[in-house]
């Protein structure tokens, strides 16, 4: 089905349902934030850290993600991603 449209077609649509998935207006911060999910990344990674003697690869980025979700909510990065490249 996809091959009866052009990539430059495909590319609009695509577009266009980016927008429009983050067209709702910026996230605002919960009322209660979800500390348990964000305290078990952080906890987590100290763990690995002690057993591995190093980091969790893309820990940093896991517990960005988990912070964002836990203060603004799970469609935050909806929002995000429809207004960044």
């Amino acid at each position: 089905m996809l091959e009866t449209y052009t990539d430059e077609q495909l590319q609009v649509e695509l577009s266009r349902r980016k927008h429009q998935a983050g067209a709702g207006e910026k996230p605002t911060q919960l009322q209660l934030v979800n500390m348990v999910a964000l305290r078990s990344a952080c906890q987590s990674q100290l763990d690995y850290i002690e057993e591995h003697g190093q980091h969790v690869k893309d820990g940093d980025a896991y517990i960005y993600e988990t912070a964002m979700i836990a203060v603004f909510g799970s469609d935050v990065f909806r929002w995000i991603n429809a207004r960044t490249a």
